[in-house]
């Protein structure tokens, strides 16, 4: 085989070595993760291993490759086959790795920099070794194949071009494909497949390459890099060498700003995540191999590098205004089929990555032919491994220093520009070490600190402001007026307050809602904190995975209980304040029974010794917190429960499909075979785990729960009655695990959730079923009397209907407005009528005692308000307070005139007081207002206004009410429900 074709091939077998590289990389970062917990903390642990193991490689088998009588290609054989061994054993490693953080953690439970030392100690353990293995790839294969310096810079940048797009192509394939297909273990198999078989195939070239026949073979001479006849100065060599370094810090400094900031535009998921690093990795490819291309005709490679550091600090500056604009490039993401939501994903990445990443890929050619010139032929590889040994050392501190200080202390597009500086400043260094004058020298010293003095008093805007809440162009922006109370971005997160024009207070998270102090978001984490406490038969100690607004929180310490709490996110505690009328300041109470804990939740039930009896989590989307939602977790969860306890798991069926949400389900079920679900609403749901069969013993209950603390937080949202909360039972045990039979299971080792994205859900279809399924909650308290049970039955009853004007409301379907209005009030009311004393309905409604007495208020305060009278009147009507509905409504119509609701609301209750001729004459005033214009909107008048001349005798009224229901079918079922309220009908 001649040397050309060796060398062909050989750049193959690189390609294969960076496409399992990457593949390791993202398996590792995610096996650890889900053994050290998903902060922060434990993947930069992983992240900095991994490069300090590439950098230790870089130059021990860099030395290596350089002795005499080393044959870097026999040696990099052996490389390959020892990482593809270790690959196979790495299940087993990581078993023992488990057992021994789970041995070793009582030593380090109460200190944080303890547990940062025992999961530095384990990664290291198990990681060291096969990523200093692949450090050594790079500085052995450059010695196999670089002869002489003069083609140093060329051929050294092709194996770092070829490698990494080998890396990008391993990124891709494992972000897009192998995860979602294969699963974690298997993918790990095929890594380790491609690392035997590139091992064997070089071991058979070291052996073809070491026969007599080849090494008689002519060995042709590579053109020589243009450059300057005598190598570079030491000075000149040392001073690039440690530029590479720096820039190394700064690229890898760049990748986590970014990362960051598209998190608010692209999303926080896996293919998000590997279209960021793909794209990342193209620019460094595509930049390394064309410059290494280009060598050979520059003449002064010192000038060419100096001008693309300082064409870095420029692309990378300019990447601020190309972060402000994504909204509005990427407005309807996660709206579009599978296939264009990646390529916006791509494209977005690529928007803002690509021109620097190109450029950070065209330092490295020059760079090699800078530091490697100087050096005896005998001693590239020793000079290779240090040039990446250095990059990579850099790469470690630029990736730890931007999460931990760059981004707190100044923010995200503060730190960018900071790194634009140094990387112009790295440029004018560069140029400076160049024959030239003091004066320039003076010149780029004093253009170096001005650049960095405007970085440092730079304030940029924080990310969030740019996201589709805060953004002036978003929809939600204009719909509902949200604004900055609060913001913080920090190493694990961007956090921030928002609140919007009705006063809903809202934390966000890198730019996703997690939770909101309004009414039925409210009711969610009631139930999440009470529901599993009351179901307990004799609760003592609660875990409570995730702080939030703090309300859950709240809620559990209502009971005589321990509670302890595990949040990841420090910062919370700053947020608390903002939610003080929810969570009233429970952080700042000291109270003895709550502990708050500073972590991982997952990584906690991993390594704590602790029992309790009740825990309740309330994660963030499962497409976005899915180590939270797989079959394993719950088993660590059960592992943590005392003999009776309850797992209390927020379920949301939003934005997914059915066989999505089944899923989602089974994989509890499969942990918790006892198990029921309850309703919160058409989006939430309570999925409560028991070890045993649930028996309620409801005179407990009602004891438990008329306890002043806790009936005071459950009557904040409308749940204090025992049957209004018992109501909301849909079903549990076999019925439950036959919805769920068949649906595939949601693993660590394949995390469906995270890959899957259909263009259409199933929301209201999944809401319709789970409504229809209902079953009778008396099963569960098999020693209620049957007068309990009767009026369980009854609350249940009103439940369904409840649910199915709700689902009406969420997930609208007809072919207007007014239908699928009509239809949500209709049910309502229905519910209303069944159980007329339920404040959780009438604020359904909007017809509730708060919303009563603020409109009370305003009319005492301004007698002349005819908005606070008329809904005043419409209040009074939906509760059959006729008289005081009359009162209401006549003002308001004195007031303001010809309002058309105004109208339609006084016919109604005039109509209901049995005053007909004044209801008909109400009505004939709108239609005349109306210009007699018929349509869904104004159907209910007209229905009713038939029903008026039909009363007087009128012959028109029956073909009024008739051409009213072809305008809104079902208006008749609405006029009779509304009918039945307002004659107070309802049972009681």
């Amino acid at each position: 085989m001649t040397r050309t074709r060796g060398s062909t091939v050989l750049f193959g077998l690189f390609l294969l070595s960076g496409f399992s590289g990457l593949v390791y990389q993202v398996l590792w970062t995610r096996m650890f993760a889900l053994v050290l917990g998903t902060t922060v903390y434990a993947v930069a642990t992983v992240l900095g291993v991994f490069m300090g193991g590439l950098a230790l490689g870089s130059h021990v088998f860099g030395r290596r490759a350089d002795r005499a009588g080393s044959s870097g290609l026999r040696t990099y054989a052996l490389l390959e086959l020892a990482i593809a061994g270790w690959a196979c054993a790495f299940p087993w490693l990581m078993r023992g790795s488990d057992a021994l953080y789970r041995a070793l953690w009582p030593l380090v439970e109460d200190s944080a920099v303890g547990q940062l030392g025992l999961r530095v100690s384990l990664v290291a353990l198990v990681l060291l070794v096969p990523t200093t293995w692949m450090g050594g790839t790079l500085p052995v294969l450059s010695r196999a194949l670089v002869r002489n310096r003069a083609t140093s810079g060329r051929l050294v940048g092709r194996l770092y071009a070829v490698n990494t797009f080998g890396a990008l192509c391993g990124c891709a394939l494992t972000g897009f494909l192998l995860l979602e297909r294969l699963g974690m273990r298997n993918t790990l198999w095929l890594a380790g497949g491609i690392n035997l078989v590139v091992g064997v195939a070089a071991l058979w070239l070291a052996k073809r390459s070491d026969s007599p026949t080849a090494a008689a073979a002519p060995q042709p001479q590579a053109p020589a890099d243009a450059g300057p006849d005598e190598p570079f100065s030491l000075a000149q060599r040392r001073a690039v060498f440690a530029v590479f370094a720096a820039s190394g810090a700064l690229s890898l400094a760049l990748e986590v700003l970014w990362t960051r900031a598209l998190t608010y535009f692209v999303s926080v998921d896996t293919w998000a995540f590997s279209a960021m690093l793909t794209t990342f990795l193209l620019g460094i490819a595509t930049g390394s191999w064309v410059m290494s291309a280009a060598l050979p005709r520059l003449r002064d490679p010192l000038r060419a590098l100096a001008s693309v550091e300082l064409a870095l600090g420029a692309a990378t500056a300019a990447s601020i205004p190309l972060l402000r604009t994504l909204y509005t490039l990427t407005p309807d993401l996660g709206h579009g089929s599978l296939p264009a939501v990646l390529v916006t994903k791509l494209l977005a990445s690529a928007w803002i990555m690509l021109l620097p990443a190109l450029l950070m890929g065209a330092a490295f050619p020059l760079v090699g032919r800078i530091c490697i010139a100087g050096t005896r032929d005998e001693g590239i590889g020793t000079s290779t491994g240090a040039l990446f040994a250095g990059n990579t050392c850099g790469a470690i501190l630029g990736s730890l220093g931007a999460g931990f200080a760059l981004i707190p202390w100044l923010g995200i597009e503060g730190a960018v520009l900071l790194v634009a500086a140094l990387y112009a400043s790295l440029g004018l260094v560069v140029w400076v070490v160049r024959p030239c004058s003091r004066t320039v020298r003076w010149s780029s010293a004093a253009a170096g600190l001005l650049l960095l003095a405007g970085a440092f008093t730079f304030h940029g805007q924080p990310i969030v402001a740019f996201s589709p809440y805060l953004h002036p162009d978003a929809p939600l922006q204009r719909a509902e007026g949200w604004r900055l109370l609060y913001h913080r971005e920090n190493a694990h997160a961007c956090l921030a307050v928002l609140e919007n024009h009705n006063g809903t207070r809202a934390l966000n998270i890198n730019g996703i809602v997690t939770a909101a102090d309004n009414y039925l978001d409210m009711q969610v984490h009631r139930m999440l904190s009470h529901l599993p406490i009351l179901l307990h038969p004799d609760p003592h100690r609660v875990l409570v995975v995730g702080f939030g607004m703090g309300s859950t929180v709240w809620g559990c310490c209502q009971h005589p209980l321990d509670v302890e709490v595990v949040e990841l996110l420090r910062d919370e505690r700053r947020t608390a304040h903002y939610f003080s009328a929810i969570n009233h300041g429970v952080l700042d109470r000291s109270l003895r029974t709550l502990r708050f804990r500073h972590g991982d939740g997952r990584n906690h039930l991993l390594a704590t010794r602790e029992r309790y009896d009740v825990v309740s989590f309330n994660a963030i989307h499962p497409r976005f917190s899915a180590n939270l939602y797989t079959r394993e977790f719950y088993q660590l969860c059960r592992a943590r429960l005392t003999e009776s306890g309850v797992v209390c798991a927020w379920m949301t069926q939003n934005s997914l499909t059915d066989r999505e949400w089944r899923m989602l389900c089974r994989s509890f079920v499969e942990v918790f075979p006892h198990a029921t679900l309850w309703y919160c609403n058409p989006e939430h749901y309570c999925l409560i785990g028991h070890c045993s069969p649930p028996e309620v013993d409801l005179t407990t209950w009602r004891r438990r729960s008329a306890q002043s603390t806790v009936a005071a937080d459950l009557r904040d949202s409308n749940l204090a009655n025992p049957e209004v909360l018992l109501g909301r039972f849909l079903f549990g045990g076999d019925a439950l695990r036959r919805y769920v039979a068949g649906a595939p299971l949601n693993t660590d080792d394949r995390p469906r959730i995270e890959f899957s994205l259909e263009d259409k859900h199933d929301e209201r279809r999944i809401a319709e079923e789970l409504a229809a399924a209902q079953q009778d909650v008396a099963a569960l308290l098999p020693r209620a009397c049957e007068a309990d049970r009767t009026a369980l039955r009854r609350r249940q009853a009103a439940t369904r209907h409840l649910m199915s004007g709700q689902i009406d409301f969420w997930y609208p379907r007809g072919s207007t407005r007014a239908a699928a209005r009509a239809s949500s009030e209709t049910a309502l009311r229905r519910a209303l009528a069944l159980f007329p004393d339920c404040e959780d309905i009438r604020r359904n409604l909007q017809a509730h005692d708060a919303l009563r007495a603020s409109y009370t208020a305003r009319a005492t305060a301004q007698p002349t308000d005819a908005l606070a009278h008329r809904e005043l009147g419409r209040i009074a009507l939906e509760r059959a307070e006729l008289d005081a509905a009359r009162t209401h409504l006549t003002t308001a119509h004195r007031l303001r005139g010809d309002d058309p609701e105004t109208l339609r609301l006084l016919g109604l209750t005039l109509l209901f007081r049995g005053e007909n001729a004044l209801s008909g004459g109400t009505f004939d005033r709108l239609f005349t207002l109306l210009r007699f214009q018929m349509s869904p909107d104004n159907a209910t008048a007209q229905y009713a206004a038939g029903i008026a001349l039909q009363r007087l005798g009128h012959a028109a009224g029956e073909q009024w009410t008739e051409q009213a229901a072809k305008q809104l079918p079902g208006v008749a079922a609405w006029f009779d429900a509304l009918q039945t309220l307002a004659r107070g009908e309802g049972h009681r």
